[in-house]
């Protein structure tokens, strides 16, 4: 039976404040600082596309709908889509009467707790130390790699012209996980999104009760594992090969190492599949059933860096982990503990070179496991460094200075997501445009958003039909890297209707994809290369000193 004590619990408060005050510090200032003519969207410097898709669910379920629409693509699509996360933020959003920006920041302040208590029981598990078990949690929740140093010099060059570092496509595709992946890291996570929170708080209950399961079998742990796997597949189906994998390995390996076969094991794992079979079912049929939904998976590509990368990503956790291996290898007798942390991590890392082209989801989970064997590995590199006389001689003392161990481990662990706080901080002091909606071109998605029919479908820039669903609910022609269905012909076509003076082709292009409204904001006004007002076939029916909405006449 796992025992945790009151201190142990103080500990975990006191950890929980600290996360508190790093992750909602910058939102806060964000707020604070907003120009007058602005509204603060909540954006970050990473993962800052996807934001509105969250708002838009939420704000989807707060208009009382139990199913949603992908509205960052113009085909027209009934509402097939369930996302129960999203779904009990916009109820939460709904009863309280928040905006999705507050129902988003209320959510993830909500889950911090669940997740830090769910994680110090798995690390109670592993640990019976209350040292060690306050370590691997430090390690668990604040520990990245070494990417940070790469931002930094490459962020450098953004100095002398007083701009701030935004990740663009591009460039995120050669940068190391810890500083553009947000749901690879626990910080990050945490920091980033509460569905990230929510997901890797699932992943490791069900690793959690799995274990329990695994140490004195009880049904009611194998049934909270599948209702966790459940809800967990329902809105994340990509950590299903993660869950089954690393299970099956650790169920094969016990096998062969104790050479019987033990029933609960299988009994629990069909339990788990049982629970499971719903949302896989669903991806299935709504993958054969709906066009949209398969081509959204096709080009759902998140393409793991290469190796060296990677290494860099983890960073002084995969040394030390590497150290934690070799302790558990020199072990004459393993234990469940230490098969299946061999399993989680040999089953991630071979998921994360997989041929699936969701590579990088796959890595979430990874830190949890690599923090624990960091812990083992550190333990043990202690314990042999005390038998080496050189060391108690000139290094004992440096090492047990609580100050150089925070320091060194800022340096070598936190540095990453310190400069993931600091570039949000310059980007909100510094006002930068994409992390901000002015409040005539938001005036101008509520008009749509009360003066127009539910399947409107409105063009846009790229940037501005990125926002506009999150306030107006309404379809856009393209918004989204992922949800956009066939983005790269559509992000041609859309240049050459504000680029082309044919009239025809005009409304050629405007019939053919049913376009019922254009969104002429600052970012337009930038491609377009004629006069809305002076077509015929575009009608002016909004405008204020910064915004014209057209209605198509075709």
């Amino acid at each position: 039976m796992i025992k945790i004590n009151s201190q142990e619990w103080k500990f975990v408060g006191l950890v929980w404040l600290i996360i508190v005050f790093l992750t909602f510090l910058p939102t806060i200032i964000g707020v604070i600082t907003t120009p007058s003519d602005s509204v603060f969207l909540g954006r970050q410097g990473i993962n800052g596309g996807d934001l509105p898709v969250y708002y838009s669910n939420i704000e989807q379920a707060k208009e009382g709908h139990f199913l949603f629409k992908n509205l960052y693509t113009s085909e027209p699509h009934p509402r097939f889509i369930f996302d129960p996360f999203w779904l009990g933020v916009g109820i939460l959003a709904k009863v309280f009467s928040l905006s999705a920006f507050l129902a988003f920041q209320l959510s993830k302040f909500l889950l911090i707790p669940i997740f830090l208590i769910v994680s110090y029981y798995l690390l109670a598990f592993f640990f019976k130390d209350e040292t060690r078990r306050k370590v691997c949690f430090i390690f668990l929740i604040f520990a990245s790699g070494l990417g940070g140093l790469y931002f930094a010099s490459y962020s450098s060059q953004f100095s002398k012209t007083g701009d701030v570092f935004v990740f663009s496509e591009m460039e995120m595709s050669h940068l190391p996980l810890d500083v553009f992946t947000a749901d690879v890291f626990t910080f990050f996570s945490i920091y980033n999104s509460p569905h990230f929170l929510a997901s890797l708080t699932l992943i490791v209950l069900i690793f959690l009760l799995s274990l329990l399961a695994f140490e004195s079998y009880k049904l009611i742990y194998s049934l909270g594992a599948g209702c966790s796997a459940l809800f967990l597949f329902q809105f994340h189906p990509y950590h299903l090969p993660t869950i089954f994998g690393v299970l099956g390995i650790f169920i094969l390996l016990f096998i062969l190492k104790e050479k019987k076969l033990n029933l609960n094991y299988l009994k629990h794992y069909f339990i788990l599949l049982v629970f499971s079979l719903p949302p896989i079912f669903y991806y299935i049929l709504t993958i054969q059933k709906f066009w949209i939904r398969r081509a959204h998976f096709l080009q759902f590509a998140t393409p793991i860096p290469s190796l060296p990368i990677v290494f860099v990503s983890y960073g002084f956790l995969i040394i030390f982990a590497l150290i934690g291996i070799f302790s558990i290898l020199k072990k004459k007798e393993k234990n469940k503990q230490d098969i299946f942390l061999v399993s989680w991590t040999l089953t991630s890392f071979l998921l994360i070179y997989s041929p699936l082209p969701f590579q990088r989801r796959l890595a979430e989970g990874l830190q949890v496991a690599l923090a624990i064997l960091t812990t083992f590995g550190l333990f043990y590199l202690r314990n042999w460094l005390e038998e080496k006389p050189i060391f108690q001689k000139y290094f004992k003392e440096i090492f047990s200075n609580k100050i150089f161990l925070t320091y060194l481990f800022f340096i070598l662990f936190f540095f990453s997501s310190f400069l993931m706080i600091i570039n949000d901080l310059s980007l909100y002091l510094k006002h930068y445009y994409r992390m901000y909606l002015t409040k005539e071109a938001q005036e101008a998605m509520f008009w749509l958003r009360k003066n127009t029919k539910e399947e409107s479908i409105v063009l846009s820039s790229f940037e501005t039909g990125n926002l506009i669903p999150a306030f107006s609910l309404r379809q856009v022609y393209l918004g989204h890297g992922h949800q956009t269905v066939q983005l790269r012909k559509k992000l041609v076509e859309a240049e050459q209707f504000f680029q082309n003076s044919n009239d025809d082709e005009k409304l050629t292009f405007l019939k053919d994809n049913q376009i019922d409204y254009l969104f002429f904001g600052p970012e337009e006004k930038k491609e377009i290369r004629f006069n809305p007002e002076e077509k015929s076939y575009l009608k002016k029916v909004f405008s204020n000193n910064e915004v014209a909405v057209f209605k198509t006449d075709y």
